[in-house]
Formats: C-alpha cells, sequence, structure tokens
C-alpha cells in the first residue's frame, strides 16, 4: 500500500550514492554528526557516513535506482542490522538484490532503518528519490 498525500514535513529528496567498498552502509540517519549533507550534482560516498534526513519524513517513502549498466552488477538493500558488513554469504542471500537499471521502492519514513552495498565499486552509483 502507497500512502498518499503530503504533510508538514514532508520533503521531496533527491541524491546519488558511489560506492568505495563493497559493504553495507546506513542510507540515512538522523544524527547530524557523523552524516552528509547531499549536494546537488554531488555523489555521496556513504564510506564517509550516511546522509543526513534533515528532520524530513517521506510521505509516500522511498525509491532506490541501480544506474549500473553493466549486466550482473548488484544492489543489495538490507535492514540497518547489515551496517558495515561485507555482503557475502548471508547477505547476498537474504538482502533485496536490485539488478542493473531496476529500482526497489520502501514504503518508510526515511532510510536511517536502510542499509545498501555495491557488488563491485567500478562504475556504480544508485539515485535515491525519497517524496
Amino acid at each position: 500500500m502507497t500512502r498518499i498525500g503530503t504533510g508538514l514535513s514532508s520533503k521531496t529528496r533527491v541524491y546519488s550514492v558511489v560506492p568505495s567498498d563493497t559493504n553495507f552502509h546506513l542510507l540515512e540517519s538522523p544524527i547530524p554528526q557523523g552524516s552528509q549533507v547531499p549536494v546537488r550534482g554531488t555523489p555521496i560516498d556513504l564510506v564517509n557516513g550516511p546522509v543526513r534526513t534533515l528532520d524530513s519524513s517521506y510521505v509516500q517513502g522511498i525509491t532506490i535506482y541501480n544506474d549500473t549498466t553493466t549486466a550482473g552488477e548488484v544492489l543489495y538493500v538490507a535492514s540497518a542490522d547489515y551496517d558495515t558488513e561485507p555482503p557475502t554469504g548471508t547477505g547476498t542471500n537474504t538482502a533485496f538484490k536490485v539488478m542493473p537499471g531496476e529500482s526497489i521502492a520502501i514504503d518508510c519514513r526515511d532510510g536511517s532503518g536502510i542499509a545498501i552495498a555495491f557488488s563491485s565499486t567500478v562504475g556504480r552509483s544508485a539515485r535515491v528519490i525519497g517524496n
């Protein structure tokens, strides 16, 4: 079920993330220390910390697109429990797999409970759209 409407705290956000390793990292965090404010047109490396939620919430959830064009390069999406773990073994078996050019929509208030990982670090990126 998709939530429809707008609220006083809702805000549309679009940003890109890029990997410099293949571990799971938190996507967003409401904690200012250690989180990054997205700059338009500048991809965020989640190794340096999650994206700051800026005290806004998504009314219609979040969509994560795997921008990779190379076949077989997977974007893994899991819960915050996976934070800092490599996507091997249990991670690849239980995380959601987003194939190149595909997306996953998650009905959530923000991305603070989501961890993502890439299967490689060369030429990979994901776009995140929250509404």
